[in-house]
């Protein structure tokens, strides 16, 4: 009169196997994804460490560039009446604008300061005097 033992009083099957089942592909998601999830970690950490070593790089960097600025913006004032500083912007393709400039003088008062010894005469875009 007892019924068997992998069927229930109600005549109904065990679910003992759909569930163990179902528990081991959930055991199986879950496992992927905690190997992914530490293959992130891995990865992150070689980024901090990447990170760390190229920071003294970019200081460098940044110091390089603190120099160079005021020299490329030098230079870019001076190209203006300058065929070598022309030559030499157009050679390194430097481009920019100065972030604040002097107003520049008027074309008059630079023509009329003396030079200083040993440079050539300003150059001058007005014909010369008649006689």
């Amino acid at each position: 009169m007892n019924p068997k033992p992998d069927t229930l009083a109600s005549g109904g099957r065990n679910p003992f196997w759909i569930l163990l089942a179902v528990f081991l592909a959930l055991a199986l998601d879950n496992g992927f994804r905690l190997a992914d999830l530490v293959q992130q970690r891995g990865q992150l950490d070689q980024a901090r460490l990447a990170q760390a070593q190229n920071a003294g790089q970019l200081a460098q960097g940044r110091q390089a560039q603190a120099r160079l600025e005021p020299l490329c913006l030098g230079l870019l004032q001076i190209a203006a009446t300058n065929v070598a500083a022309k030559r030499i912007i157009q050679e390194f393709n430097i481009q920019g604008e100065p972030r604040f400039s002097a107003p520049a003088p008027p074309a008059s008062a630079t023509n009329s300061q003396p030079a200083a010894p040993g440079s050539p005469p300003p150059a001058s875009n007005s014909p010369p005097p008649a006689k």
